[in-house]
């Protein structure tokens, strides 16, 4: 993986956090706070792009680029709906729960920066 450009790296970081804390810690193992599958599904297919893009010989079916803009964009939205609905949810963060709903916030802040830094240097 050293031909992973610092973009990619964010990206893949900000992917990490929502599936390592937000996932793995705060649902599975604490089960204290949940995200969607379909931003689960979107952090796991930012990983797998960066992983195929940097096998050397390994060509995808999209073009990365548009690819990568496309789903850290997704994310972004994906993630502030789960913040709208935290807002309007009357169960209130707990003192975990927000931590593990602010991993999701910075994770996606973070795929949303590399989407940008994608679509800027094109």
């Amino acid at each position: 993986m050293a031909n992973v450009s610092a973009t990619e790296q964010i990206m893949g970081g900000g992917a990490l956090l929502i599936l390592v804390v937000t996932d793995l810690i705060g649902d599975i193992v604490a089960d204290e706070y949940s995200i969607s599958r379909v931003t689960w599904i979107f952090a796991v297919a930012v990983l797998a792009a960066i992983w195929a893009n940097s096998m050397a010989g390994k060509t995808m079916l999209t073009p990365y680029r548009p690819t990568m803009i496309v789903l850290g964009y997704g994310t972004v939205v994906l993630v502030l709906r789960e913040l709208i609905s935290d807002i309007e949810s009357s169960r209130g963060l707990g003192s975990y729960n927000i931590v593990y709903a602010l991993a999701a916030y910075a994770g996606a802040l973070l795929i949303g920066y590399g989407a940008y830094r994608m679509a800027r240097s094109q």
